[in-house]
């Protein structure tokens, strides 16, 4: 059984099944999720008004849904008691032993996910109303103690704690996350420590809502911090300072420990690989830098539209993400000049 959509693949499904007149009986159900297993037995009644039902599932190592998303190994003792169309309530644990949660890399904003429709094909049937899902009561309990991963793009962090499903199958509610233990963020080659964090998933579902933070002391006494926040389909990087500075400078502070007017050339070169990075733009960031160093700029600023890569050589101009000057021209044994500016337009 498979699900594309989801992620849900079990493989050698088994299962011994005895009917008595309308008591049916699962006398054994087994199913490979992975390198693991899922067993289970159980009874319903068709034949009493409100079909009492009483089914009892448990996983061992297994790995029930894997996708390019999100993908765990866990053991878990689930049982359904009651009846289907009175009281039924799905209850137990679920012990995460091991999962990884991976961020895409979306595209740049500057490209439209266009829908397609093929003109040709006749138009989709109406779908008939589905009918409701029984009135079953959730009280699931989800546990990792650690070795909750999030990677994927500058991004690895290990999380762990606890998840309680509530309410009905229908409408599930889940309360509670999985705090930081540990996590770093790569930036333009500087590592950059997550100070707090945590995943929640409080009344949004099922995806990860994330919201980790790495903040450090700026040159002038006060705090820069990088916040990872949105969901593990759509994260989102917001940059906050106290007291209040312009992104360019927070960033400075973050990977420099100093103002963006002092950076050196490669400094200056490396905050626009990272302001790109961070914006979406992304991409060729040793080339600039190289570009950077060779040429000596010292200034440049946002721009909407360019070329995939900068033109390497002196008095080029790169219109995309960023617009670059040469400095002007000086003698060999002159040392260079700092950065002397860094302008940001949207």
């Amino acid at each position: 059984m498979q699900n594309i959509a989801s992620g849900l693949n079990l493989t050698a499904i088994t299962a011994n099944v005895n009917a008595a007149d309308k008591l049916i009986t699962l006398q054994s159900l087994s199913a490979t999720a992975g390198q693991g297993k899922i067993t289970g037995h159980g009874s319903i009644n068709l034949g009493a008004p409100n079909l009492p039902v009483d089914i009892s599932l448990n996983a061992d190592h297994a790995t029930p849904i894997s996708s390019d998303l999100v993908n765990e190994t866990l053991n878990a003792a689930l049982r359904l008691q009651g009846d289907l169309k009175g009281n039924a309530t799905l209850g137990g644990t679920v012990d995460i032993l091991k999962a990884n949660i991976n961020l895409p890399k979306s595209l740049p904003p500057s490209v439209a996910n266009l829908p397609i429709h093929n003109g040709s094909a006749p138009p989709p049937k109406p779908s008939s109303a589905a009918p409701p899902a029984p009135p079953i009561r959730l009280a699931l309990d989800v546990r990792a103690r650690n070795q909750i991963f999030i990677r994927g793009d500058g991004l690895f962090a290990e999380l762990g704690g606890n998840i309680h499903i509530g309410d009905t199958a229908d409408n599930p509610q889940p309360s509670g996350g999985f705090n930081l233990i540990r996590g770093t963020f790569s930036l333009t080659g500087t590592t950059l420590q997550f100070t707090s964090g945590k995943i929640d998933f409080n009344g949004a579902g099922f995806i990860p809502v994330l919201d980790l933070e790495a903040t450090t002391p700026t040159s002038t006494n006060g705090t820069a911090t990088l916040v990872i926040g949105g969901t593990a389909a759509k994260p989102k990087i917001t940059l906050t300072s106290s007291p209040p500075m312009p992104s360019d400078e927070i960033l400075s502070q973050i990977l420099f420990k100093q103002s963006a007017s002092s950076l050196s050339p490669f400094q200056a070169a490396s905050l626009a690989v990272a302001l790109a990075q961070l914006t979406g733009v992304g991409g060729g960031s040793a080339r600039w830098i190289r570009c950077a160093t060779r040429w000596g700029w010292t200034s440049f600023r946002w721009a909407p539209t360019a070329p995939a890569t900068p033109p390497c050589r002196p008095g080029a101009t790169w219109r995309r993400g960023f617009m670059w000057a040469p400095a002007r021209p000086r003698p060999a044994a002159a040392p260079r000049r700092k950065c002397r500016s860094i302008s940001i337009r949207g």
